[in-house]
C-alpha cells in the first residue's frame, strides 16, 4: 500500500467518488494545425477506471502522488488495480510539477489499434507543446507495458498513424512533425519533417525523411525563407 499524499488505498477509498475516464478527459483537445495545445480535465479521480474493451474488465488507476516544496504535485507512479488484487505500478517518467489546483491530464486510448485501451497521461506541457508517457495494453499479460514519453499523438484511424507537432521558436518556423506506425508490435518512425534555423537570417532548412523499403532516408531537403515583417501586417 502507498501512503505518499494523493494516493487513497481502495479500501479507504470506497465511499469516495470513481469518474470514469470517459468523462474525465473529456475536455482534452489537441489543435496541432495552429500549432496549439489545449488540454482540460480532472484530476485525482482515485480511481480513475477503464474498460479496457467494452465486454472486457475493468481496471482502476490511483495516482501516487508528491508534493513538492514549492507546492506543485507530481505523480510519481500509477498503481493498476483490477477489483481487489493489484495487478502493476507504473512508474511515471519525468512529470513536471503543476500547480496545486492545476488538473492531471490521463485517459485510456487505443494508440495501436487493436481494440484494446491503453494508457496516455500528460507529463508536461508548455505553451505550444506537451508530453506524455504512454502505455500498451498486452492481453497475453493482461498487463501495460512502458511504450515511451512522445509528444501527444494525434491519432489518424483512418491510416492507423500517430502524428506528433513540436514548435520551436522564430514565430512557429522552426518546428519537427513525425509520423509513426505499429509494425509487429513495434512503433516505429514513418515519416519526419524538420525545420530548423540556419546562419542565414530568416532562412530555414527543411529536411523530410521516410521509411523506404524499411529504412528511413531523406527524401526531401530545400531552404525555407521566412516572413518579412511587412508580410505578417
Amino acid at each position: 500500500m502507498f501512503s505518499a499524499a494523493g494516493l487513497k488505498s481502495p479500501a479507504r477509498h470506497g465511499a469516495r467518488r470513481s469518474c470514469r475516464v470517459g468523462a474525465f478527459v473529456a475536455g482534452v483537445s489537441l489543435l496541432l494545425i495552429a500549432q496549439a495545445l489545449s488540454l482540460d480535465g480532472q484530476s485525482d479521480c482515485q480511481p480513475c477506471t477503464i474498460r479496457i474493451t467494452p465486454e472486457g474488465a475493468e481496471y482502476s488507476f490511483f495516482f501516487h502522488t508528491q508534493v513538492r516544496a514549492d507546492g506543485r504535485r507530481a505523480v510519481q507512479s500509477i498503481r493498476v488495480m483490477q477489483g481487489s488484487a493489484e495487478v502493476q505500478e507504473l512508474k511515471v517518467h519525468s512529470m513536471m510539477g503543476v500547480p496545486a489546483r492545476k488538473n492531471f491530464f490521463f485517459r485510456g486510448v487505443d494508440i495501436n489499434f487493436d481494440g484494446f485501451q491503453d494508457l496516455e497521461f500528460i507529463t508536461s506541457q508548455g505553451v505550444a507543446n506537451a508530453h506524455a508517457d504512454y502505455w500498451v495494453f498486452t492481453p497475453a499479460a493482461k498487463k501495460f507495458s512502458y511504450l515511451g514519453n512522445y509528444s501527444v499523438f494525434t491519432i489518424e484511424t483512418d491510416t492507423h498513424r500517430l502524428k506528433t507537432y513540436e514548435r520551436g521558436g522564430y514565430g512557429g518556423m522552426v518546428y519537427e512533425s513525425d509520423e509513426y506506425a505499429f509494425a509487429d508490435g513495434k512503433l516505429l518512425l514513418m515519416r519526419s519533417e524538420k525545420q530548423e534555423a540556419t546562419t542565414q537570417p530568416n532562412v530555414f532548412r527543411q529536411v523530410i525523411r521516410e521509411r523506404v523499403k524499411g529504412v528511413l532516408k531523406v527524401t526531401h531537403r530545400s531552404t525555407v525563407k521566412g516572413k518579412a515583417p511587412q508580410d505578417e501586417k
